[in-house]
């Protein structure tokens, strides 16, 4: 999108909101947003927008973040290029972030490495598995400290999961 389409589409937002007196974009009910506003900010229609979330089973609703929200935020990025802190703004995830908070240490698996930047702008310390360094043969000591530790951690998180499911059944 060029620079004079995503100001119009802001200045448009801030209108819409300001005429429903709503702070944010809510993805959760459909009948605050016309059809229109569904296009200009997913590239669908109301209707394929709810086909698409009926199709999707595998991600987790929390009190935070409904399926909804999680799609519309992936589409609204995709469509606009709009930064982390102006989306967040958008649809009020405010709430939603304040279970992190800054100086918190983060264990992923090498799957997240893309979310780094994300994590370091919410002062988020990310730490994984090391990678092996290109044409190394082992990591160094403090490499493979480091990598042992996450996978301790990551296997005490899963053991914990795993007996709070046993737990429900």
């Amino acid at each position: 999108m060029e620079p004079e389409q995503i100001s119009s589409l802001i200045n448009s937002l801030r209108q819409s909101a300001t005429q429903r007196q709503k702070s944010c974009i809510d993805f959760d009910d459909p009948s605050t947003m016309t059809d229109a506003d569904y296009w200009n900010l997913t590239g669908l229609t109301k209707d394929q927008f709810s086909t698409l979330i009926g199709d999707v089973d595998d991600i987790r609703t929390t009190k935070t973040r409904s399926i909804r929200t999680c799609i519309a935020l992936l589409l609204v990025k995709l469509r606009t290029s709009l930064g982390n802190a102006l989306l967040s703004t958008l649809f009020n995830m405010t709430i939603a972030q304040s279970w992190i908070q800054e100086g918190d240490v983060v264990v992923v698996d090498r799957g997240f490495r893309d979310a780094s930047t994300v994590l370091e702008e919410l002062g988020v310390t990310m730490q994984m598995p090391s990678f092996m360094r290109k044409g190394s043969t082992q990591h160094t000591s403090e490499e493979s400290n480091k990598s042992r530790l996450v996978t301790k951690v990551t296997m005490c998180e899963l053991l914990e999961q795993s007996a709070t499911a046993s737990d429900r059944l």
